[in-house]
């Protein structure tokens, strides 16, 4: 009877005993807010110069992507980025609307001598954004979004001469830009010559004589090309309105030698074109509608004449075509 008594008192005492030790475990604390730490929310805002709307940009191209491209004008930039900016739903030209920051532009002419380092972002839309600027849902947008100031005058020159040196050609270059947060003005003057060549240049015969002739293989050029824009702001168009002033002409000589005449002289053919081309653009918001309204006018002037090159006889054959569009 003793040792029983004792086993129940020992299993009594172990019973009671592991409710003690387990009440005796410390649990630790949760561990305190460092008040040096705090939630930080990024909120990302679009940027006032790009496409209004819901509508996101297919592609991004920042400013490091555009300098890693090695263009060193705007037609090449683009050129660049053309198997991007393509649409599949478009055939044949099949280029993308142009913006600048996110406002129209009424011909390439106006920002063709923007430099690229005055480009801060380019930004690729879908063909549904078109809709929004007047144009069917077939090409995509590329928004051009330029930095805030920027300033530059430049000259460029340059003489060529082709592989057999019977080719050559000389090419000037003035242009000036100006950019600041109420407009922009762009302006260039582009100058090009280049000599003629002829098959006696190059010893070849194109005739069935087997003889080289005078006769031109290249024609001797000069073109001369002036275009520049002046965008300003104007509040009396109402919220964000913009007034943009662009001009275009162009003078393009060209003389060939077709053969000799009848008395021995060269006979040539002269053409003279003169293009030139000038818009306005107005646009502005309006209780949160955009409207855009574009006047723009071209003339283009032909003139062929076919005569002798020695200055006798002149206006024997003439040939002139003239177009103008408003």
């Amino acid at each position: 009877m003793k040792l029983t008594a004792c086993l129940a008192s020992t299993a009594l005492y172990l019973s009671l005993g592991l409710p003690q030790i387990s009440a005796a475990q410390s649990v630790p604390d949760a561990p305190k807010a460092d008040p040096a730490m705090e939630v930080v929310v990024v909120r990302g805002s679009r940027l006032p110069e790009s496409v209004p709307g819901d509508v996101k940009p297919e592609l991004v191209i920042g400013t490091f992507e555009i300098r890693t491209t090695g263009a060193t004008s705007l037609p090449e930039l683009l050129l660049t980025l053309l198997p991007q900016t393509q649409s599949g739903a478009r055939r044949g030209d099949n280029k993308p609307i142009l913006l600048v920051n996110g406002r129209r532009v009424a011909d390439f002419s106006e920002i063709r001598a923007i430099p690229v380092r005055a480009i801060r972002r380019v930004e690729v839309y879908p063909e549904e954004v078109a809709l929004r600027y007047g144009f069917p849902a077939d090409q995509k947008v590329v928004n051009l979004i330029l930095v805030g100031r920027f300033s530059i005058n430049g000259i460029t020159g340059g003489i060529g001469q082709s592989a057999d040196a019977e080719r050559e050609t000389y090419d000037l270059v003035l242009d000036s830009t100006r950019i600041d947060t109420n407009g922009r003005s762009v302006f260039s003057f582009d100058a090009q010559k280049a000599s003629g060549v002829s098959e006696e240049d190059l010893g070849l015969s194109l005739s069935p004589g087997g003889i080289p002739s005078i006769r031109s293989i290249l024609p001797e050029t000069e073109t001369y090309r002036f275009s520049g824009a002046v965008g300003k702001s104007v509040a009396r168009l109402g919220e964000q309105g913009y007034v943009t002033m662009g001009v275009d002409a162009q003078s393009e000589t060209s003389q060939s030698i077709l053969s000799r005449s009848l008395t021995g002289s060269r006979l040539a053919r002269d053409t003279e074109t003169t293009k030139a081309k000038s818009s306005v653009t107005t646009e502005g918001v309006v209780k949160d509608r955009r409207w855009t309204a574009i006047v723009s006018a071209l003339s283009e002037d032909q003139t062929t004449r076919t005569d002798r090159a020695d200055g006798r006889a002149r206006d024997r054959t003439k040939l002139t075509a003239n177009r103008r569009i408003l």
